[in-house]
């Protein structure tokens, strides 16, 4: 009976137990992630307010963007908050005053977060607005923080609450088991009174056993007694599920303790200080209260009401009478929050932030939990911030002053500009020059009045601001002559605005509908634009053309003179042949007239042998001159007249070479000239051709060898896609980078000292590309030969 009795009272307080402990538990887990999440809340809108204001006494450094860019990241931390906020509502909103609370909480932090965002905005247009917005910015936060606060009252009531149950719930289960263990003890008593004789030495064991497992120790009665069939038996059976039952029971306990651990965790490791209050006295204060008032947490008990406190300016009973006044309002539900001067204990003082917040315990204990928050840093930067706007209103006032000397010596400079300007704009209007201004853009700055009178421009194209490439459209269009087809024309203009586009200087040439030529020059600078200046050289090139003539009826008059000396050599032969034939011939007839009859078979047959001999000698050399003076008169009259006609390529180049075999010969040159087995027919210009070849045999003779002779290869070949390429490769001193940068410009020559014009490279460079609308490239090297190639498309 006494088993079963003992048996059925430790499956009801187990039952009860595992309840009962599953609801406390929970309930004290819920109050401590309340406690959590508001802590958490509350330092992220801490850290939210420090950043703002710190981006506030920033302003008066930064500009708008600057300020907008600085505070934009903390802007959107504060709209993160608000969302961590609305997903904590359904954990902390656990009652009617919970969730009033919360909603207040919610209303004043998107109140608090307006009033950042207008405070920034606010601040950057207007810095003098910085106390004021200051001072509102604050006020939100302490009713944000007023309203946490409240919320952190009510989270840790529903804890103490949750604490207290455990503890009264953990105080009846051992009275629970305090009465089972006197009722078994006492029954056990009995049994032993009336079986002693049997059961004294296991009694006196399972007895011990129950003092054993009372104190909390292991029980260490024989297991083997639980097969028993005796009471004996379903007592050691009883102990043993005593035994399992104290077991749960230690490890629920070490739950509670664990939590309980978490929360003391947090409240060590907490940013502020941190003291507790019952009834007026100390009874906690956390890690970071020992560090910032220098006492030691153990001993806090030790500590009266005002022993941290600043008695400089106030007197104990005063700061205690605030003090309780704060108590007070912070029990009416309404958390307190305000600036304290705290004392270490060194001496030393410093200011902080203090929030109260207070409640009436369950055994009627004035509970109080006071937050000190050290604020110097803060304090030093609003000081700091007060002596930089007087230093600033200091400086703004010299700078103003400055500012008005400035003005007036501004106003004398931007009045000279002024002058200079309209100075400049009237030197360049009036240029002997033409001149066009561009900006970076490409857009029209300046068009001056030569230029105007000399295409003719209207004013719609002139205008600051339009685009060049119309004015140069215009200005082509205006050139053309018979030398330029509306497709060259284009082709021009496309060349020209893609070297715009690449801000590639460069000089062109322009020839206007009166015969005119214009030097058009392009300069662009840096940051400024592009300047484009226009000279006339009809002057100069009307000079250029007399001296390409002259040069050209040397060349002419050079070609007389050689093939003169060509044709007079088989015409010499022809006389002497002649000569001879004649006096053979008058030798035949005296002895045909003689009377002696001297004439025979076989002198008649010597005789027609050798005036045959000399016919021959005749005949041969007069085709000679008859060929060379044809050459001649073909390639005079192509030269001459530069009329455009049909000619076989190779066959043309062979009569040219062979017009200038006195220039070759007297310069010692050996031409080669490879041209392909099918014929290459063209219609062209001969007369162009042949003074190309002639520039360019007679330049290799005095350049490339310095008239001590050499070979020439002259190569003709017509081109997969149709153009004819000739090729003049010579094999002597070659030319530098330098000088082969130059050699078609005109005037140039290296040879000046000798009688050089320096015009033979640049009529073969016009003549390629203007006359015969080909490209000529220029390969060389020092050492290495020249090569020109010229392509006819």
């Amino acid at each position: 009976m006494t088993i079963l009795i003992f048996t059925a009272l430790f499956l009801v307080v187990l039952e009860r137990s595992r309840t009962q402990n599953a609801e406390l538990s929970a309930a004290q887990s819920l109050a401590q992630e309340k406690v959590e999440a508001i802590s958490i809340v509350g330092r992220n809108v801490a850290e939210v307010h420090l950043a703002i204001t710190s981006h506030l006494g920033k302003a008066y450094d930064l500009d708008k963007g600057e300020l907008y860019d600085l505070t934009k990241p903390t802007l959107k931390s504060a709209f993160k908050v608000k969302h961590d906020l609305e997903r904590s509502r359904a954990l902390l909103a656990s009652g009617s005053e919970a969730d009033a609370a919360l909603s207040s909480l919610s209303d004043a932090f998107e109140e608090l977060r307006r009033q950042y965002v207008s405070s920034v905005v606010r601040v950057s247009f207007d810095t003098d607005r910085f106390d004021q917005e200051m001072r509102a910015t604050n006020a939100s936060y302490l009713a944000t923080l007023t309203l946490l606060g409240r919320l952190t009252q009510i989270a840790l009531k529903d804890h103490a609450a949750a604490s207290e149950a455990i503890s009264a719930y953990d105080k009846q289960i051992i009275r629970s088991l305090a009465i089972g263990l006197a009722l078994c003890a006492a029954l056990s008593l009995v049994a032993s009174w009336l079986i002693s004789a049997r059961y004294a030495y296991d009694l006196g064991g399972a007895i011990q056993a129950l003092t054993n497992l009372a104190n909390g120790k292991t029980s260490n009665f024989d297991p083997e007694k639980k097969s028993r069939k005796d009471e004996l038996g379903a007592l050691t059976r009883s102990i043993a599920f005593f035994e399992g039952v104290l077991g749960l029971l230690m490890d629920e306990i070490s739950v509670r303790e664990k939590n309980e651990a978490q929360l003391r965790h947090l409240f060590e490791s907490a940013g502020d200080a941190i003291l507790v209050m019952e009834d007026g006295e100390y009874v906690a204060a956390n890690k970071q209260a020992e560090r910032m008032l220098g006492i030691n947490a153990k001993r806090i008990r030790d500590y009266r009401l005002g022993a941290f406190a600043d008695l400089s300016d106030h007197s104990l009973e005063q700061l205690t009478g605030m003090f309780l006044g704060h108590v007070n309002a912070a029990l009416q539900g309404e958390p307190q929050t305000f600036e304290w001067s705290i004392a270490h204990s060194d001496g030393t003082t410093f200011p902080t932030e203090c929030t109260v917040a207070a409640f009436v315990g369950p055994d009627g204990k004035k509970i109080v939990q006071l937050i000190i928050r050290d604020i110097s840093s803060r304090k030093e930067a609003e000081q700091l911030r007060q002596d930089m706007t007087q230093e600033l209103e200091r400086m703004v006032c010299i700078r103003t002053k400055e500012l008005q000397r400035e003005i007036v010596a501004r106003r004398d400079t931007e009045e000279a500009l002024v002058t200079a300007q309209r100075t400049l704009e009237a030197v360049v209007d009036h240029a002997p020059i033409g001149m066009i201004l561009l900006d970076t853009d490409h857009r029209v700055l300046l068009i001056n009045n030569w230029i105007r009178a000399a295409h003719h421009l209207p004013d719609a194209l002139c205008r600051p601001g339009s685009d060049y490439v119309e004015v140069l459209s215009f200005i082509l269009s205006s050139t053309r002559t018979s030398q330029r087809s509306p497709e060259a024309l284009k082709r021009i203009l496309a060349e020209r605005t893609v070297l715009l586009d690449r801000r590639e200087s460069g000089v062109f040439e322009d020839v206007l509908p009166d015969g005119s030529f214009h030097k058009v020059e392009r300069r662009f600078v840096d940051g400024v634009g592009c300047i484009i200046t226009n000279t006339d050289i009809t002057d100069l090139k009307n000079a250029q053309n007399d001296l390409v003539r002259q040069e050209k009826m040397a060349a002419l008059g050079g070609l007389v003179a050689g093939v003169a000396h060509e044709v007079n050599t088989p015409l010499g032969i022809c006389v002497t042949a002649a000569s001879h034939v004649s006096a053979i011939i008058r030798d035949f007839r005296q002895q045909v007239m003689s009377p002696t009859g001297g004439l025979s078979r076989k002198l008649a047959i010597e005789t027609l042998d050798k005036t045959g001999e000399g016919l021959a000698i005749v005949e041969q050399n007069l085709n000679r001159a008859a060929g060379l003076i044809k050459s001649f008169k073909m390639v005079s009259v192509d030269q001459a007249a530069d009329d455009s006609r049909e000619i076989e390529l190779g066959d043309y180049i062979r009569d040219t070479l062979q017009s200038l075999t006195a220039e070759t010969k007297r310069s010692k040159l050996k031409v080669e000239l490879v041209r392909p087995k099918t014929k290459i027919m063209r219609h062209t210009y001969p007369g162009a051709l042949v003074q190309i070849v002639t520039n360019l045999v007679i330049n290799a003779g005095i350049h490339a060898y310095d008239g001590n002779g050499g070979d020439l290869r002259i190569e003709v070949e017509r081109l997969a896609n149709g153009s004819d390429r000739i090729s003049v490769r010579d094999y002597g001193k070659g030319m530098d980078r330098a000088v082969r940068s130059q050699i078609f410009d005109p005037f140039f020559t290296t040879k000046r000292a000798n009688g050089g014009t320096g015009l033979g490279l640049h009529i073969v460079f016009n003549l390629v590309t203007q006359r015969l609308g080909g490209q000529i490239e220029c390969r060389s090297a020092p050492g290495e030969g020249s090569t020109f190639e010229i392509t006819l498309n």
